[in-house]
């Protein structure tokens, strides 16, 4: 229990034992992983994820099973199989409600085999950096066309070329574009440690 008095705040112990809450793993983080079966066609188990969370994130997990991966639960965690799958569509979706994922979005969507245009987030202009404007930065960079707006991007599928990402001191830059690093084989990320 707590009280305040102007510029004082006053914690006094508690009558009652401490409530338990479990508290769900981070679906944003492992969304970075689930996107690995769709790059790479490949099975990826992430630990004490459940697909009937409550996170928004959620619904990038819909979009990876669009485009065929398949999700099981099992005692470990949600496993995502993209097995067989050697081409996928563009995203052409709203992310308003799940905007942390446009960039892991952006990054397989060089990859894809049609234009993706990703809408609904103008408000990640005002986050850890300008984020439409990094993937813009980064992915023209590496010779894929981009088309940016106040409230949307559009991605050209375009094979990227090697070089080095400006993360611009954002974690969802450096782990977003690590996915296209893990792809070519070819890039550098400048300030990794931002991922920290």
């Amino acid at each position: 229990e707590w009280s305040q008095n102007k510029n004082t705040v006053t914690v006094h112990s508690s009558t009652k034992p401490p409530k338990t809450f479990d508290v769900e793993a981070d679906l944003s983080a492992a969304c970075y992983f689930y996107a690995l079966a769709l790059l790479f066609g490949i099975k990826v188990l992430v630990r004490r994820v459940k697909k009937n969370g409550f996170q928004g994130d959620i619904k990038f997990l819909e979009l990876l099973e669009k485009r065929g991966v398949r999700f099981s639960e099992t005692n470990e965690g949600l496993l995502a199989d993209g097995s067989g799958i050697d081409s996928f569509e563009g995203f052409t979706e709203n992310f308003c409600d799940f905007s942390d994922q446009t960039l892991t979005a952006a990054a397989l969507a060089p990859f894809a085999s049609s234009l993706s245009r990703i809408t609904g987030i103008g408000h990640i202009k005002r986050q850890e950096c300008d984020r439409i404007a990094a993937i813009e930065y980064n992915l023209n960079a590496l010779g894929v066309h981009t088309v940016g707006g106040n409230d949307f991007i559009e991605i050209q599928p375009t094979l990227p070329g090697g070089g080095t990402v400006k993360t611009f001191h954002d974690h969802r830059v450096a782990m977003a574009f690590s996915l296209i690093g893990l792809k070519t084989g070819n890039l550098v990320i400048d300030d990794a440690e931002c991922s920290d």
